[in-house]
């Protein structure tokens, strides 16, 4: 019987060269990682000759793998510190109306709430990428007044979760921008076949089989943008106030003429992520708590919500998995 076996192992990593990274942002460029073997093994044995007679069979296993990462080379697989920028918090305060309006079920007339007011923003960096944060910091420096919420501080160019640097004159990427994009690639392949030949004189007979397994899979994602993507799939249950059940407001133990409402939910809005998510969290999935997706903590990993009396709560999450939040049904 003769064995024969061979093996190749091929490893390459190395930095991509991204242009519009060269002027500014070079030390962002992303790695790439390559993994490839093929290995097989052959057995060939001869089961008789003599003269003008010779039967022999043959063997062969095959295995070929590839795998392929292209990623951030501090993040790698982590995909939530790709868009993270700090922790930001605000708070929620109900605004009433200046009119009166009579309450049927109060049997009076009150000062009915008409919204929630969102003020107070505070910022703590993150460590993650501190350059992007230093952006953020710097545009709270420039304005000592601060600001109400998220978007009065975009419109001022600053960053919050999910959110890059400018690009300069749209030609070259601002320091701190991180490449947004994320892939996995793998193949595998097993080979397995035989063959049993056997020759009669002038005259040769072959018979063989082939079994070929091959398994393909690729997964890309652009990571930067999932805390925009979670922002918009929470909270969207919600519509409008409940005005069936008025709540009169207590100011140092008075009763005042103002009434506040509880948020209306309403479960054909809600969506898999903001289900998934607030499981984690241990909330209730049909409750009214808001969720905060920009208050985050990635250090302590915290993140606050308003119960359904607009209260700030810090809450742990213990595990932040994409797979488990993004897709679990």
């Amino acid at each position: 019987m003769k064995v024969e076996t061979g093996h190749y192992y091929y490893l390459d990593k190395n930095n991509v060269d991204i242009l519009q990274n060269r002027m500014f942002n070079y030390t962002m460029n992303p790695e790439e990682i390559t993994h490839q073997y093929n290995g097989f093994i052959r057995f060939s044995h001869i089961l008789a000759e003599k003269k003008d007679f010779k039967l022999e069979y043959k063997l062969q296993a095959e295995y070929y793998t590839y795998n392929y990462t292209l990623q951030d080379k501090n993040y790698k697989g982590n995909l939530f510190d790709y868009g993270y920028i700090g922790k930001f918090s605000s708070d929620k305060v109900p605004m009433y109306s200046s009119q009166t309006y009579y309450d049927p079920v109060l049997g009076k007339y009150v000062y009915p709430m008409n919204g929630l007011y969102t003020t107070g923003l505070t910022f703590i960096p993150g460590d993650i990428n501190p350059i992007a944060a230093n952006y953020t910091s710097a545009i709270f420096n420039l304005y000592p007044g601060g600001f109400n919420n998220t978007n009065d501080l975009l419109s001022c160019r600053g960053l919050i979760n999910g959110y890059s640097p400018s690009g300069v004159y749209d030609l070259y990427n601002g320091q701190g921008t991180v490449y947004d994009q994320y892939i996995k690639r793998n193949n595998n392949r097993l080979d397995f076949s035989g063959t049993v030949n056997m020759s009669i004189g002038k005259n040769d007979m072959e018979l063989g089989f082939s079994y070929e397994k091959s398994t393909r899979r690729y997964y890309s994602i652009s990571p930067v943008s999932i805390y925009k993507y979670m922002d918009q799939l929470t909270n969207n249950q919600f519509n409008g106030f409940n005005t069936n059940d008025p709540i009169q407001v207590v100011i140092n133990g008075r009763v005042t003429d103002s009434v506040m409402y509880h948020r209306v939910y309403n479960a054909e809005g809600q969506t898999v992520f903001d289900k998934n998510l607030r499981q984690k969290l241990g909330l209730a999935v049909n409750g009214t708590d808001w969720i905060d997706i920009n208050s985050y903590d990635a250090k302590n990993r915290t993140i606050d919500y308003y119960d359904e009396n607009y209260e700030n709560i810090p809450l742990v999450l213990k595990e932040i998995c994409f797979h488990s939040i993004f897709l679990a049904k």
